[in-house]
């Protein structure tokens, strides 16, 4: 699949939404990323991707492969369908202007059962104190914990 490349997801319960977000940017170096807020599945795929991508912008990574199982979102980058939810129109706008800013990202569709790593990440923002960011950092042998970030205007 190459490198760098990135996999998000959400997951949501009982009102609660959380992303997971993996970026690989080459073999012995991956960003784990994982938060939470209030909202639907619809919503949470949106705000994964638009962390995935401000969060990719600001390691300035210049081309990323990005993967996700959400088809509803992905269709909608790749200007294969326009979204019509008042809901997420926010999201989407945000998610376009990131997208415009970007000149060699691509984004492809793929079977939950080759995102289980984001899976896994939105599952753990489930997990922890609502408005909360955590990350975790593996660079060669070792990995950095960084615990209740947050990213400008996310």
């Amino acid at each position: 699949m190459g490198f760098p490349r990135a996999y998000f997801d959400g997951a949501a319960q009982n009102g609660i939404c959380a992303c997971g977000v993996y970026i690989i940017t080459k073999e012995d170096q991956q960003f784990s990323i994982y938060w939470n807020g209030e909202g639907t599945n619809n919503k949470v795929e949106a705000m994964a991707l638009s962390g995935l991508l401000q969060f990719s912008i600001f390691l300035n990574i210049e081309s990323l492969h990005i993967y996700g199982d959400s088809k509803f979102i992905i269709d909608h980058v790749n200007a294969n369908i326009s979204i019509k939810n008042h809901n997420l129109t926010g999201w989407m706008n945000r998610i376009d202007s990131l997208w415009r800013s970007t000149k060699d990202y691509t984004i492809t569709h793929v079977d939950r059962s080759q995102n289980s790593h984001a899976d896994e990440l939105s599952k753990k923002g489930l997990q922890i104190q609502t408005g909360k960011w955590k990350m975790n950092i593996t660079m060669g042998n070792e990995m950095h914990q960084i615990q209740d970030f947050s990213l400008p205007g996310a």
